[in-house]
């Protein structure tokens, strides 16, 4: 079995595998028969935090590629993209957790905020990852560009619902859905 902490290949903080593997568990317990999308597989090192605080559930992972995933720890992987329409139809029934840690353009990561929030019940969570500061951003600009505007936008404009930022470390901005 894979150690959570310490699976390779991701750029996951210690604090932020802690506070994946925290609101699994709170998904668990709050939320009967859950399921939890973790769109941006790469190597699975948040499937296995997730799997760590939500042992029960149904992990979805949908990436464009999962051939990199490192010892699944029963997630279902889903290859395809998390901005089609047809994805939609992959994932069934609400989504009381949602990990956006896919794509990093500007464009992409608002596609997957608009298109899975409206999945996000009553008192769900979104997450996204690689939202960080100005100084990060400019050294790895290349790859993580699009997160933070991307994410502000998304914040800024959405009507659907009503959404309370809970605290989040390192780079991992969340909301939950309050009405």
């Amino acid at each position: 079995m894979v150690n959570f902490l310490t699976t390779p290949g991701a750029a996951l903080t210690t604090r932020e595998r802690l506070f994946l593997k925290e609101l699994a568990e709170q998904t668990a317990s709050a939320f009967e028969c859950p399921t939890i999308l973790n769109i941006g597989v790469e190597y699975g090192a948040s499937i296995h935090c997730l799997r760590a605080g939500a042992p029960d559930v149904e992990i979805v992972g949908l990436d464009l590629n999962n051939s990199k995933m490192i010892a699944n720890p029963g997630a279902r992987l889903i290859t395809a993209d998390s901005t089609a329409d047809s994805s939609q139809r992959l994932v069934e029934g609400d989504l009381p957790l949602v990990l956006i840690d896919g794509g990093h353009t500007y464009e992409t990561v608002l596609q997957d905020a608009t298109k899975w929030s409206v999945r996000v019940p009553l008192g769900g969570i979104i997450v996204f990852h690689d939202y960080t500061d100005i100084q990060t951003m400019q050294i790895l600009k290349e790859m993580i560009r699009g997160v933070h505007p991307a994410v502000d936008e998304w914040f800024t404009n959405v009507t659907e619902y009503e959404w309370e930022e809970i605290k989040a470390p390192d780079s991992m901005k969340a909301w939950r859905r309050t009405a």
